[in-house]
């Protein structure tokens, strides 16, 4: 029952990464040079995407296309929400460390 939104994590994950400016929070020096993150920029998507596929294609047959589709548009839902938050909480964290070590 969970492996569903365990694979749309991931998946919403992977593709929230493939952007500059979330992938910077990870690795700046890759992401400031496009010649670099491009290759990366794509593998990420075309994981993503993939995995994306797979959990709707896990949710349709647990439980049917019409309510499988349902839940998963609400997995995706919270999932975006877990991603989104994980990826702001790092990037403050990121600045408050540089903003303590500019001021030392």
């Amino acid at each position: 029952m969970l492996t569903v939104p365990a694979v749309l994590l991931v998946s919403v994950g992977l593709l929230a990464l493939s952007l500059p400016h979330h992938f910077r929070t990870l690795n700046p020096a890759i992401a400031r040079r496009p010649d670099q993150f491009r290759p990366i920029a794509l593998g990420l998507r075309l994981c993503g995407y993939t995995l994306m596929l797979v959990s709707i294609a896990l949710s349709a047959r647990q439980s049917g296309w019409a309510l499988g589709l349902t839940y998963w548009c609400g997995w995706l839902a919270l999932t975006s929400l877990l991603v989104a938050l994980g990826l702001s909480i790092r990037g403050l964290v990121t600045r408050s460390q540089k903003h303590r070590s500019l001021t030392r």
